[in-house]
C-alpha cells in the first residue's frame, strides 16, 4: 500500500506507520507536524488562540517512529516557507526516524508554503512509488 497525505492526514498516516508497521509499504507525508504538543505550543505563540493551549490526548508520530517497519520507505516533503507546519517539525521527525534506522527522506521545497500537495515536485516523488 502506498499512502500520500497532507497536513493532518499526513500526521494520521505517520501514526499508522508506527502503530501498524505491516500496513503501509511506502508513504509520502506532506506539510505535516510530527510532535503535536510542540506544534500546539508553536501555534499558540503565533496566534494566541486559546484552542492551542493546554494538553490534549493524542498520538504524536515522533513518539511512534520506533514502531515503524525498517522496510517502509517514507518521504517527507515540506515547504521552506510553511507557517502552519514549519520545516523544523519535518526535520525533527526525519532525525528521530533515522536515529532508529528507519528509511525516511526529507525534501524541502524552497520558497513554498503549506499548500503544496499539487506541486509538481510532490508528483515527482509520488510517481516512482506508484510504479
Amino acid at each position: 500500500m502506498v499512502v500520500a497525505a497532507h497536513s493532518g492526514g499526513a500526521a494520521l498516516s505517520a501514526n499508522a506507520l508506527g502503530r501498524h508497521p505491516a500496513l503501509i509499504n511506502q508513504a509520502l507525508l506532506i506539510s505535516s507536524v510530527y510532535d503535536v504538543a510542540k506544534w500546539r505550543q508553536y501555534m499558540f505563540e503565533q496566534t494566541r488562540e486559546p484552542v492551542f493551549q493546554g494538553k490534549i490526548e493524542t498520538l504524536s508520530p515522533i513518539e511512534l517512529v520506533t514502531g515503524m517497519s525498517d522496510q517502509v520507505e517514507v518521504t517527507v516533503i515540506v515547504g521552506s516557507q510553511d507557517e502552519i507546519a514549519p520545516p523544523q517539525f519535518s526535520e525533527q521527525y526525519e532525525t528521530a526516524a533515522r536515529k532508529h534506522g528507519k528509511k525516511v527522506k526529507l525534501v524541502r521545497l524552497e520558497g513554498e508554503g503549506h499548500e503544496i500537495f499539487l506541486n509538481p515536485a510532490v508528483f515527482a516523488e509520488l510517481e516512482p512509488m506508484l510504479r
